[in-house]
C-alpha cells in the first residue's frame, strides 16, 4: 500500500489535492496538510504528521509531495526520511509532477522510477515567451 501527502505552507496542498483529484477522477487516496495555518480544513494537523508512519507495516511507502524546496515543511519531512526507508520526498512539487506520480503504477514505485520522474522534461516549469511561442508555432506547422 503506498500513501500520497501533500504538505504545504498554508492552503496549497488542499488546492493540489483537488485539482489532482479532479484529474484522476479519485484515482488515489490523497492526504493533505497545511502547515502553520489553523483556519484550513486539512486531513491532518502538521504536528501530527508522525502518526502516519504509525501502523504501516515495512513494505508499505509514503510519498511525501511538498511545495518549497528547502522550505521548513520540507525539512520536518526530511527527518522521517532519514529514519525510514519507505518514505519518500517529493519537494517543490507541481501538477505535472503530482500528476505523473499518482500514475505511476504502484508495483514500480521506488526511487529509480521516482528520479525518473524528476527529470521529465514535461514537469519542468518553462518560461514562455512571444519568441518561444513563435519558433514552436513554426516547428508545429512543419510536421
Amino acid at each position: 500500500m503506498i500513501k500520497y501527502v501533500i504538505a504545504s505552507h498554508s492552503g496549497f496542498s488542499l488546492g493540489l489535492k483537488s485539482t489532482l483529484n479532479f484529474l484522476t477522477n479519485n484515482l488515489k487516496k490523497i492526504i493533505a496538510i497545511s502547515a502553520y495555518d489553523d483556519n484550513e480544513k486539512t486531513d491532518l494537523n502538521f504536528s501530527d504528521i508522525s502518526t502516519l508512519l504509525n501502523g504501516i507495516d515495512k513494505s508499505d511507502k509514503i510519498v511525501f509531495m511538498t511545495d518549497i524546496n528547502s522550505g521548513s515543511v520540507s525539512q520536518k519531512i526530511a527527518q522521517l526520511v532519514m529514519e525510514n526507508s519507505n518514505v519518500y520526498l517529493i519537494s517543490g512539487i507541481n501538477v505535472p509532477l503530482g500528476l505523473s506520480i499518482l500514475l505511476l503504477d504502484e508495483e514500480y514505485l521506488n526511487e529509480k522510477s521516482l528520479l525518473s520522474l524528476l527529470s521529465d522534461k514535461e514537469a519542468l516549469p518553462k518560461l514562455i515567451t512571444r519568441e518561444y511561442l513563435l519558433e514552436h508555432n513554426n516547428d508545429s506547422q512543419d510536421e
